[in-house]
C-alpha cells in the first residue's frame, strides 16, 4: 500500500509559484519606476482575483481521482531512447545556431557571448540564430522540440536510475541548450534551463521535501543557480547598455523618495530587476483602462499571429497589443505584456481568470501525477506548466514559442498514450 501524499508535498509547488508572483506584484507597485498609474486599486483587484483562481484550480486539480490513482512502473528504456534520439536532433539545433556542428567552434562563440553579452545579443542577427528565419530549419526544429523538452526532463527526473553513460549524454545536451543562449547574450533561454532542471529534479526527488536537511540542500543549489543568473542577468545588461559599473548605469536614472537613499550602485540592480519582472504589469494596468475589445482567440500569443499572419490575416490589429503601441508606445517585440493582456485579447479580462483555473487545475493535477510517478507524459507536462505560470508576470510564453512542445504533450494525455 502507498503512503499517503502529505500536505507539505502536495502543496509545495503552489506555493512556491503564487510567492513568486506575489512578490513580482509587490514590486510593481514599490519598484524606483514611475510607471505612472491611474487604477492601482483595479489592478490589485485584478492580482487577487487571478492568484486565487490559480490557487483553487491547483486545489481541484490535486483532488483528481485520475491523478491520484495508484503507482505504475515505468520502462526506463523510453526515457533512454528519448535521450539518445535527442542527440541528432539537439545537433541539429547546434548546427541551425551556429552554422556549425565543431565544439570548439561553439566555445568559442560561448566565450565570446560571456565576455560581451551586449555585443553577442545586438549582433546576433548576423549569426545563424538570427535575422533571416530559414523555413527548413524552423520547421524542422519544431518538430524536434517535443522530442528534446521530453529529453531534459524525463532524463533530470530519471537521473539517479539512468545508466551512468545515459547520465553524460543527457548533460551533454543540456550543455549544449545552454551553450545556445549563453553565445547570443539571451537569458532568458539560461532562465529556461534552471526551471526545467529544478522543476524536473524536485519532482523526481520529492520524497526529500519532508526531511528539512535534504531538501534545504536542494534548495540551495537552487537558490546557487538563481543567484548566478541573477550575476549574470546584470552583467549582462551592463553590456547591453555599454556602460562599466553599476554606478555609471544609474546615471541617469532620476529616483525619489527611499531610492535617492541608496548607494547608486544598488539603483542600478533594482531598477533593471523591477523593469524586467514588473514592466508586464504596466501594460496590463494599462490594457484594463482601454477597457474591453472585442475579443480574437487568435491573438492571444504570438505562434497563432505568425500562423494566422501567413493565410493574410492580422489578429494583433485590433489587439490589445495594438492599441497599447499606439497609445502607449509599449512596443511587444521589446516589452513585456504579462499574459493577462495576452489572454484578454481572446478571452476578455472577465475571462481571464477562467483560464488561469484551468492551469492551476491542469497544474495541481500534474504534480501529484508526477509525485506517484504514474505517468511518464506528466513528468515534461508539469514542467512546461512551471515555466508558464513562472512566466505570467512576461507574455504568453508556452503557447507563443513552445506551442508544439504544449500541444503534442496535451494531445498526449488526453488521449491515453502511454510512451
Amino acid at each position: 500500500m502507498e503512503s499517503p501524499i502529505t500536505n507539505k508535498v502536495k502543496k509545495l509547488p503552489i506555493k512556491v509559484m503564487l510567492s513568486f508572483l506575489i512578490m513580482t506584484e509587490v514590486l510593481f507597485f514599490i519598484a524606483p519606476q514611475n510607471w505612472r498609474i491611474n487604477n492601482y486599486e483595479l489592478v490589485t483587484l485584478f492580482f487577487l482575483v487571478v492568484n486565487v483562481a490559480l490557487w483553487l484550480g491547483y486545489n481541484a486539480g490535486i483532488k483528481s481521482r485520475r491523478a491520484n490513482r495508484p503507482s505504475g512502473s515505468v520502462n526506463l528504456n523510453i526515457v533512454k531512447w528519448i535521450i539518445l534520439l535527442s542527440v541528432p536532433a539537439m545537433m541539429f539545433q547546434i548546427y541551425s545556431s551556429f552554422g556549425t556542428v565543431s565544439l570548439s567552434s561553439v566555445a568559442a562563440s560561448v566565450r565570446a557571448g560571456l565576455s560581451d553579452a551586449g555585443e553577442a545579443y545586438y549582433g546576433r542577427s548576423g549569426g545563424g540564430d538570427g535575422g533571416g528565419v530559414n523555413m527548413f530549419n524552423f520547421m524542422i526544429n519544431m518538430l524536434f522540440s517535443p522530442l528534446v523538452y521530453c529529453s531534459f526532463t524525463l532524463g533530470v527526473y530519471y537521473f539517479k536510475k539512468l545508466e551512468k553513460k545515459i547520465r553524460i549524454v543527457l548533460i551533454f545536451l543540456i550543455a549544449l541548450e545552454l551553450s545556445r543562449w549563453f553565445a547570443i547574450g539571451v537569458r532568458k533561454g539560461v532562465m529556461d534551463m534552471i526551471i526545467i532542471i529544478s522543476a524536473a529534479y524536485i519532482a523526481g526527488n520529492s520524497q526529500l521535501i519532508n526531511n528539512r536537511v535534504l531538501f534545504g540542500k536542494i534548495k540551495l543549489g537552487v537558490g546557487i543557480m538563481v543567484g548566478l543568473f541573477v550575476a549574470y542577468f546584470l552583467i549582462s545588461n551592463l553590456s547591453r547598455h555599454a556602460q562599466d559599473s553599476f554606478v555609471d548605469a544609474a546615471a541617469s536614472y532620476n529616483v525619489t523618495g527611499f531610492y535617492q537613499n541608496l548607494p547608486r550602485a544598488m539603483v542600478y540592480p533594482l531598477y533593471s530587476i523591477c523593469s524586467y519582472l514588473c514592466q508586464g504589469y504596466y501594460a496590463l494596468a494599462k490594457a484594463l483602462e482601454v477597457g474591453f475589445i472585442y475579443p480574437d482567440l487568435l491573438a492571444t500569443n504570438f505562434f497563432t499571429i505568425n500562423v494566422a499572419e501567413r493565410f493574410g490575416l492580422n489578429p494583433i490589429e485590433n489587439s490589445y497589443i495594438s492599441i497599447l503601441y499606439n497609445r502607449f508606445n509599449i512596443d511587444p517585440f521589446v516589452n513585456w505584456h504579462s499574459i493577462y493582456v495576452w489572454l484578454a485579447n481572446g478571452f476578455t479580462f472577465l475571462g481571464v481568470p477562467v483560464f488561469i483555473y484551468i492551469v492551476g487545475y491542469l497544474f495541481g493535477k500534474m504534480w501529484i501525477h508526477v509525485v506517484r510517478g504514474n505517468s511518464l507524459i506528466a513528468v515534461p507536462f508539469f514542467v512546461i506548466l512551471t515555466q508558464m505560470i513562472f512566466y505570467f508576470f512576461a507574455n504568453n510564453q508556452i503557447f507563443s514559442f513552445s506551442f508544439p512542445v504544449i500541444a503534442v504533450l496535451i494531445f498526449l494525455y488526453y488521449v491515453k498514450i502511454r510512451i
